[in-house]
């Protein structure tokens, strides 16, 4: 593996980034081509650790941290960044019918009374096309370009 991939996005709600999910993937093999620009300094055995974690899953814990170092240089500058353990699946297709019913009803995302769905991990391994992590947070920090 060359180099990682990473893809960050955060959730902004009234001008407060409450989440933010990084993805982790390999980028390629040898150097990405053009001028490359850095924006923050990695720890260089967090990154290998990581790279090496996406050959089986078995690092969840490096995944993470690798993912808060990149959540402290994107969406959450200050404060603690704890993993978000609230994140639910929703298959069924009765329940998932009934949560877009709900939420068109009342003009906001709801999940109506009864709908369990499933929990997610935090930290989730996927092998579903390349394989990565996926790792969701909370923070509690001013985006600092809205």
């Amino acid at each position: 593996m060359g180099y990682l991939s990473v893809d960050v996005s955060g959730l902004n709600d009234n001008g407060t980034t409450t989440h933010a999910d990084v993805r982790i993937s390999s980028g390629g093999r040898g150097k990405p081509k053009g001028t490359l620009t850095p924006v923050m300094t990695v720890d260089p055995q967090l990154a290998s650790r990581v790279a090496l974690s996406l050959r089986d899953g078995r690092d969840s814990r490096a995944a993470f941290a690798f993912a808060q170092q990149i959540a402290r240089a994107t969406y959450c500058p200050s404060g603690p960044i704890p993993e978000n353990t609230g994140i639910r699946k929703y298959t069924n297709p009765q329940d998932l019918q009934a949560i877009l019913a709900e939420s068109q009803r009342q003009g906001r995302d709801i999940i109506p009374a009864g709908i369990k769905g499933e929990s997610v991990p935090a930290t989730d391994f996927r092998t579903d096309g390349a394989p990565t992590w996926v790792v969701s947070m909370k923070c509690n920090a001013p985006y600092p370009y809205d």
